[in-house]
């Protein structure tokens, strides 16, 4: 219910889809169908998901400007995600990243809007989005309205300093140019977005707007989890001291009694699972420093808790 699957490449980058989400519109298109919708319903969940598509390739192709590696593009029912491998901390190529998505679609908005005034359009029907109630004209002037309502809504949204909304990584961007650590600017965002969204809840409740709710919830974990995992990585870097980025984390495989080569002269440690030679040409070891396939498999399959281990003398370390 929850994979993901590959329908499309565009311009290389692979578009995958949760299966969950190919459920969801498929139910949607079934019920506009049974209240004789099916033509409006069917516009709708198309232009839902390619303007959702565009917006995540904004992200994607800005990225690839930058020089970065873009992994896919995934949708799934909350929306859609652009993976970018090591991201780097930097205000201007995540600030960038981040408002290419919004960028994209309050442009599409501009593009379409003209159309919507073509000529004299027949009558049309009333459409919800978000929970909001709004009519739009029927024929093609309809299916540009919603073009614009659908933009507007995705680039409004998605500007909401909450993460992991685009605004939320926006705001970050911002507050680290200002001589902020990546840690404290981290930090300042997240409880923006938490105000953001426990706002967003009460608000729901208040209106009766309940789908709002749970994304609420969402955005309290998501900002909740970015904190952690910035919090997680900047420790792993200062355990490693100068010996690179993520040689921290050969620390957590010594906690869990993983065997790990001793740094040598290189700043960037071997991980040598398996007994191999100290030149990281045996298998298992990652050549050239880092994690090797059997490395992330050992951590991925690991449930139990992270701790220290004794010094020699037995003591905490």
């Amino acid at each position: 219910m929850f994979e993901n699957h590959t329908i499309a490449r565009i311009a290389g980058i692979p578009v995958r889809a949760s299966l969950l989400l190919g459920y969801l519109l498929a139910l949607w298109l079934i019920w506009g169908a049974a209240n004789g919708r099916a033509v409006e319903t069917l516009v709708l969940v198309v232009l839902a998901t390619a303007l959702l598509l565009a917006h995540e390739l904004g992200h994607a192709l800005v990225a690839r400007r930058f020089g970065l590696q873009v992994l896919d593009i995934v949708l799934w029912p909350l929306g859609g995600m652009a993976r970018i491998v090591d991201m780097p901390e930097s205000p201007r190529k995540e600030g960038w990243v981040a408002a290419a998505g919004p960028l994209v679609n309050l442009g599409l908005a501009a593009v379409f809007l003209p159309f919507v005034f073509l000529g004299d359009a027949p009558e049309g029907e009333e459409h919800a989005l978000f929970g909001v109630s709004f009519g739009v004209p029927g024929g093609f002037q309809g299916a540009m309205a919603l073009g614009v309502a659908i933009n507007l809504a995705y680039g409004l949204f998605n500007l909401l300093p909450a993460f992991p909304m685009d605004g939320g990584r926006i705001l970050r961007a911002f507050l680290a140019r200002g001589g902020r650590s990546w840690t404290e600017a981290t930090d300042r965002a997240t409880r923006v977005g938490s105000l953001i969204a426990w706002a967003m809840i009460l608000w729901a409740l208040m209106t009766g707007r309940f789908l709002l709710v749970p994304i609420g919830f969402f955005l309290l974990w998501a900002g909740l989890r970015e904190r952690w995992t910035v919090r997680l990585r900047h420790r792993a870097e200062a355990m490693s001291g100068a010996q690179g980025r993520f040689a921290g984390w050969e620390e957590l495989l010594r906690q869990q009694g993983f065997p790990t080569r001793a740094p040598g002269p290189s700043d960037d440690p071997v991980v040598d699972v398996e007994g191999g030679s100290a030149d990281g040409g045996a298998r298992g070891t990652a050549p050239g420093g880092g994690f090797s396939e059997d490395d992330i498999k050992r951590l991925e399959s690991f449930r139990g808790r992270l701790k220290r281990r004794g010094g020699e003398d037995g003591a905490a370390t």
